[in-house]
């Protein structure tokens, strides 16, 4: 299973139950204990899960290939009532909201670990609260170059700006870049 020891407790929380034999990995839990992402391997197939007080949801299944499946991680915003999964084996971007559907957005190349940002910056750097749409970083059809999409809370998503050298930041909404003319 997957537990949890809680600030100043002395005995472990069960937050889920994981499926005997199964490869467990765990990928992340909030810091409010209310939601945590692992994923749980038989065979060549991985399924990714959340937990959201204490009941257990899979959000998607990964065929695996060659490169594995390391580039799945989360990161939870909103004070810990969302969680962000990055899947690069399938090229896409799963929301889920406690108590809502999760939200699976596909994204034309990899997905990175530092490549989603919200309107006040990388969520990687905490910028993490009161996040509504997403910026995501996604290959260009040009070899290393980038564009940038925007995915709206359903999960729409419209590619912002092609060609993109380096994203250096993005702060209020408003994105710096180094274009491919430098």
């Amino acid at each position: 299973g997957i537990y949890i020891l809680p600030e100043k407790a002395s005995e472990l929380v069960k937050v889920a139950s994981c499926e005997k034999g199964n490869l467990v990995q765990p990928i992340g839990i909030s810091d409010n204990g209310k939601m945590a992402v692992w994923t749980e391997k038989i065979g060549s197939k991985v399924s990714i899960y959340v937990a959201e007080n204490n009941e257990k949801v899979k959000v998607s299944d990964v065929e695996l290939s060659d490169k594995g499946y390391d580039d799945i991680f989360a990161y939870f915003i909103n004070d810990g009532t969302e969680v962000i999964i990055g899947d690069g084996t399938n090229e896409q971007i799963l929301r889920k909201k406690i108590g809502e559907d999760c939200i699976a957005t596909k994204i034309a190349g990899g997905i990175f670990l530092f490549d989603i940002y919200s309107a006040q910056g990388a969520i990687y750097e905490d910028h993490r609260d009161k996040v509504k749409g997403l910026y995501v970083i996604g290959d260009s059809e040009e070899k290393y170059l980038s564009n940038l999409y925007y995915i709206d809370e359903n999960g729409n998503s419209e590619r912002l700006i092609w060609n993109i050298k380096t994203l250096i930041d993005i702060q209020n909404g408003k994105a710096v870049i180094l274009d491919a003319e430098n």
